[in-house]
């Protein structure tokens, strides 16, 4: 049977739990009534507090049998291995803005620097030159050229809003001009960038 290991509380602040914890073993025997093993689908451990934590934690601990009167389990404790790491920023300098449709539109400038925040590890599984922001300028059905403010959503996507000629923003963002950063690795995030604002311009049919 499958154990599944258990935590409360977390890390200290600027630390992250990096991947899946390992635990050893993975499975262990139930042994007691078949009627009551065969409803077993996996089994937890006892809490393990991460409570402040700041470097890997290994901790031997018991297999959860509360809801289970009469189980016992070979083995009775299973080893659960944490890998914490810390979190930093990086920034991507100069990473393209792919626009569609890119026929009759242009987008100044066309890139910008992303700062991205994950575990030390992800930062450098980054494949710097495949990230780009992919941006859908369709909704835009007029010629002309238009200011957009942007921010920073989350999903790293980006939000681009229209600013208008006497520096009054609208309160509503137009539907689906939205940009969505490609290509990051799990546990990385888009926390800023520069620049904020842009202009678009289409040229007429």
């Amino acid at each position: 049977i499958k154990v599944l290991p258990v935590a409360q509380g977390a890390p200290a602040e600027g630390f992250v739990v990096f991947q899946e914890p390992r635990v050893d073993p993975e499975r262990v025997s139930a042994i007691g009534a078949r009627s009551i093993v065969e409803r077993i689908e996996a089994l937890g451990t006892l809490p393990i507090d991460l409570t402040g934590l700041r470097e890997d934690r290994t901790e031997v601990v018991r297999v959860d049998l509360t809801e289970w009167d009469g189980i016992v389990t070979d083995p009775i404790e299973v080893e659960v291995f944490y890998d914490l790491e810390k979190i930093e920023d990086r920034t991507l300098a100069k990473r393209p803005i792919r626009i569609s449709p890119r026929s009759g539109t242009q987008l100044l400038p066309d890139s910008l620097d992303l700062v991205v925040r994950g575990p030390a590890a992800r930062l450098g599984e980054i494949p710097e030159s495949r990230i780009r922001l992919s941006l859908n300028v369709e909704p835009i059905d007029s010629p002309g050229e238009f200011s957009y403010l942007a921010e920073v959503m989350e999903g790293n996507r980006i939000r681009f809003y229209r600013q208008l000629s006497d520096g009054v923003t609208e309160e509503v963002a137009l539907p689906d001009l939205e940009g969505a950063v490609q290509n990051l690795p799990d546990q990385v995030v888009v926390v800023d960038f520069s620049p904020k604002v842009f202009r678009i311009v289409r040229g007429g049919n």
